[in-house]
């Protein structure tokens, strides 16, 4: 099966990663109230630290949409002890992966369980310094929450897009990549965006193509099954989409209609077929959930999000996530 196009992007709808589904085992656990972590569990937990990384933009939204508070909210109640690694979305992945590491040595002097939640970006940041210049310490679980494994059709389409734009009415001048880009945000409905934000934008986009991704799990697919199956450390995927005809009112619209326009199931940035980890575990969210329901503040979706959240650690913690081999 060619999963490669003409245009030398992954095929999202013939993307099939070998992962284990545990999405009816998850269900069986969110739809019981009274299932989740036990006294036992949550003592393991509140003896840890879980290590949180923010995504793309982590460190403006935060203070603006409330990104992140559903995680904090939820921790915070069940007093477990926390960190935000402050990564910077103008960074790249190499220069974020040294601040997930200073984390990791951090919490490994206080010789207690080390967990790590992941966003979206923040998991690409997350694999990459666990898998080069890992700090000796023991990871007991790691969940990734929307992240690109395999890249997005968005980077895909926007960076082709804007070098067609480029070439079609600037071919005598010099366009900024920023410019670019705040011409997709007006199009998409945005406002416009310091140059910062632009320029970390531009260089996320280059990051997350879907060749770049696919050729950097390849290269990695061997410190991947180091990790997860030799030492063991539990993965855990939350994976999502956004179906249906209706009018969402959110940055992520357009770009949800393009990828369900070609059969790829989204969340209105990541292709659902891009946030599995050969070889590890995943969940396949059957409600509709965008690129900011479970980690930005939507009052009418906290129980859904608290639900999510104690499952997915319940799943972590307890070991029950199958292991099997990639080969």
């Amino acid at each position: 099966m060619n999963l490669v196009s003409s245009e030398a992007a992954l095929d999202f709808t013939k993307l099939r990663i070998e992962s284990e589904d545990q999405t009816q085992i998850f269900y069986n656990r969110y739809n019981n109230i009274l299932s989740g972590l036990d006294e036992s569990e949550l003592e393991t937990l509140k003896d840890s630290i879980v290590i949180v990384v923010p995504g793309f933009l982590g460190e403006w939204l935060q203070n603006i949409q409330g990104y992140l508070s559903p995680l904090k909210i939820w921790l915070n109640k069940k007093a477990i002890p926390y960190v935000v690694v402050e990564t910077n979305s103008n960074k790249t992945s190499e220069e974020n992966a040294v601040k997930i590491r200073e984390q990791i040595k951090t919490a490994a002097k206080t010789k207690k369980k080390i967990y790590i939640l992941a966003h979206s970006r923040g998991g690409l940041d997350t694999l990459l310094a666990l898998t080069e210049n890992r700090p000796q310490a023991k990871i007991s679980g790691v969940i990734l929450i929307q992240s690109p494994i395999y890249g997005t059709w968005i980077s895909d389409a926007v960076s082709k897009w804007c070098q067609e734009w480029k070439d079609t009415f600037f071919a005598e001048t010099e366009v900024a990549a920023t410019d670019c880009m705040q011409k997709v945000i007006s199009l998409s409905g945005g406002k416009s965006k310091a140059k910062e934000m632009l320029a970390g934008l531009w260089d996320t986009i280059l990051a997350m193509k879907s060749l770049e991704r696919g050729q950097w799990m390849k290269a990695h697919q061997d410190k991947l099954y180091e990790l997860f199956h030799k030492e063991g450390i539990p993965l855990l995927s939350i994976v999502t989409k956004d179906e249906g005809a209706t009018f969402r009112f959110t940055p992520y619209e357009v770009f949800r209609r393009k990828m369900w326009g070609i059969n790829i199931s989204n969340d209105g940035v990541v292709p659902s077929s891009s946030m599995k980890v050969p070889g590890t575990s995943f969940v396949f969210l059957q409600e509709n959930a965008d690129h900011s329901t479970l980690v930005e503040k939507h009052e009418q979706k906290s129980f859904f999000q608290s639900r999510v959240l104690e499952t997915a650690f319940d799943l972590v913690v307890d070991g029950s996530l199958s292991k099997f081999s990639i080969d």
